[in-house]
Parts: C-alpha cells; structure tokens; sequence
C-alpha cells in the first residue's frame, strides 16, 4: 500500500508519505500530525517508522527504526495530563511548549536510542542516549545511559512545593547510569558556579547490598537558602550496607561524614 494523504479531523491534521504495511512489517515515512485548540503554536508529531513485527519476538532477525519528533502546546500538555496533575500545578503551568525527539533502532534483544531529547524553553534541557538488551529478561537485562542536563527558571515547581524560603538556581548535570541484571549503578556531577557536587550509588537487589558517595565542593548554600548564613560548604558523605529489615542480624550499615566549612 502507498499513499500520500492529508486528513483534516476536526482540529486535527494528518500527512503521511510512503506508507507500507503487510503481515510482517509496517513502514511510515515522513508522517506529521498536527493537533490543537486554535493554539498558535499548535502541538505537532513530525517522524519516520520501520516496525518489523518480529522485532518483538526474542533471537530474531526483525529490526525496528524510528526518529520521531514532536513540540506539545501548553494547552496540549494540560489536557493529556488532566486526569493526574494536580489543579493547583496546572495553573502555575509555565506557558511553553514541551519539544522531544527520540531515534532509536533495534529489537527486544538489543535496542539502541541513538536521541533522547527533552526540551522546555526556560526551564529545562535534558539529552540522553543509550541501550538496552535482553529486554524481556529481568535477571539478565542490560543498559547503559548517559545524560546531560540544564535547567533555568524552575519558579513554578518552587511556587507548587510552596518553597518560599528555598531557590532552585539554574544548574547542569552530566550523569551515566547502568543496569546488569538486578545490579544498579548511577553517577553524576552536578555543577552550580563555582561550586561542584559529585555523587555515586550501587545496589544490588539480589542481595540488597548498597553503595553511596557523595562529594561537595565550594557549594555555595545561599544559591539554595538565599537567607542562609552559612555560605560555601565542602563536605563528603559516605554510606555502605545490606539488608533492609532493622530486626534482622543480617542487615549491616555503615556511615561517614566530614564537613570542611
């Protein structure tokens, strides 16, 4: 089947080019779909599609591709998350589109996400890319991300906490997380002026063993406590255990701390 269309549904638009689909696979080429209630940036969902079928069946040969694309009006936002955000969040909502973008390529053995973009103008950014293998299998499954992220003007998520005495300053964050199996691992770096924070985590739900350190240097508290006196502050964190249930002999925990004022 091959068509090129362009279907007015009520405010809705949609285009699409090269469509093909049989029993066995499905293929869109450059689709757009364009929705909204007279918005004047209405929301859009612009990409390409490869869907093989078999891709989701484990040890085969089907392959699944897609780089898709898409900008979600404030309007739009508000009424996909109408039935879970809170009223009081909805009308503190920034007024600003929410752009993605995601490619990714591969099958439920091994996927590839070569794109995960996440942008709102002013208040965040974040990029990502990464895989994932074995997907289906919990014991075995793989995957490996890395992240960099910035943010700005998160006033809105202060005003809903009720925060009147705490800033969310603009930051950045550069941060790798790793899944094997049952074992977990993340690190990152978050760096705000002059001032760095560097942390790291390990656990391993086989035996609920864990890992944490955390590092800060010349991290100026005021950015945060704006009323604050105590400045800039160098401290470590360590903490290192297993176990969760107090009662039991088995469970061990141990902790460091050391302030540099």
């Amino acid at each position: 089947i091959g068509t090129d269309t362009n279907i007015p549904l009520s405010c809705t638009s949609l285009r699409a080019e090269n469509l093909y689909m049989d029993t066995l696979a499905l293929s869109l080429h450059h689709f757009g779909i364009t929705t909204g209630k007279h918005d004047a940036s209405p929301s859009q969902l612009l990409g390409s599609i490869y869907f093989d079928f078999n891709s989701l069946t484990s040890k085969s040969d089907g392959r699944l591709s897609a780089n898709i694309e898409a900008a979600l009006s404030h309007s739009e936002i508000l009424d996909i998350a109408s039935g879970f955000i809170p009223a009081d969040l909805a009308r503190i909502y920034p007024e600003q589109p929410l752009n993605a973008n995601i490619s990714l390529n591969g099958n439920i053995d091994s996927l590839h996400i070569d794109t995960i973009h996440l942008q709102m103008p002013t208040a965040f950014n974040l990029q990502g890319q990464g895989y994932v293998a074995d997907i289906l299998a919990t014991d075995s499954i793989r995957a490996h991300f890395t992240w960099i992220a910035s943010t700005g003007k998160l006033d809105f998520v202060r005003r809903y906490l009720q925060l009147s005495e705490i800033n969310i300053p603009s930051m950045k964050l550069e941060a790798e997380t790793r899944i094997n199996g049952n074992k977990y691992e993340a690190e990152a770096t978050i760096n705000r002026g002059h001032g760095t924070l560097q942390t790291q985590a390990y656990i391993d739900l086989n035996n609920m063993a864990y890992n944490a350190e955390l590092y800060a240097n010349e991290i100026n508290i005021r950015d945060f406590l704006p009323n604050d006196s105590l400045g800039k502050l160098t401290f470590s964190a360590k903490v290192k255990g297993h176990g969760t249930d107090l009662m039991s002999k088995a469970t061990g925990f141990n902790g460091e701390f050391n302030l540099k004022h």
